[in-house]
């Protein structure tokens, strides 16, 4: 891209902020293998810092690389960053190597891995999207006692940020829907799934990465 070609090297090294965003930028533009040589170069002088080390693992994820993309956020994790984005992106790296594998016994290691991390998340932050994906990955486990308790919790706290305006309605909306669908309830499920859509109108992004 002309950008990164034509970057002044002098004034992006004061600072990993022109990286963060330009990787940032890039990545939303479908450049995965573009953004993890941006990152890596920024990585040579800013070796520890989060952001940055956050967008390799999602590059490395998205240009395919799994096993990689799990081993760099692994060690992020490690090294105490467990905040909601960085356990998200480690629990889908798992789901990703459970589609990969041809082992029915390491596929479940790894469905069962993911939900564990959701969880964490969920537990650690609060955070409904990671609420729900353990629900989902519990579900997918055969843990579903495990995974109604949860969608119960996520979909009450949903309700009440509904109704109280906070927070982006189309997510809050989708994610009912997913609770409706853990828990079976096949005419709610439709219902916020129809107001996600509704609200969700021209933003194609949003609809497609909540299938």
């Amino acid at each position: 891209m002309s950008i990164w070609r034509a970057r002044n090297i002098d004034e992006w090294l004061r600072s990993p902020g022109k990286y963060r965003s330009f990787a940032e930028k890039i990545l939303a533009q479908g450049e995965p293998l573009l953004a993890y040589d941006v990152v890596n170069d920024a990585l040579t002088k800013w070796p520890e810092d989060t952001r940055l080390r956050q967008l390799q693992g999602l590059a490395l994820a998205r240009s395919g690389a799994t096993e990689r993309a799990n081993a760099s956020l692994e060690k992020l994790r490690r090294a105490g960053q467990a905040d909601e984005e960085t356990l998200g992106m480690l629990a889908r790296t798992y789901k990703d190597l459970a589609s990969q594998t041809g082992s029915r016994i390491e596929k479940k290691r790894f469905l069962r891995r993911a939900a564990k991390i959701y969880l964490e998340a969920y537990e650690r932050t609060g955070g409904y999207w990671s609420g729900i994906n353990a629900a989902t990955m519990n579900l997918v486990t055969g843990r579903t006692k495990r995974a109604n308790e949860l969608a119960k919790k996520v979909r009450k706290q949903c309700s009440k940020s509904l109704s109280a305006g906070c927070g982006d309605a189309y997510w809050l909306l989708a994610v009912l829907g997913e609770a409706a669908l853990i828990l079976r309830d096949w005419t709610e499920a439709e219902k916020w799934y129809r107001r996600a859509a509704e609200r969700g109108a021209g933003r194609f992004g949003h609809l497609q990465s909540s299938r």
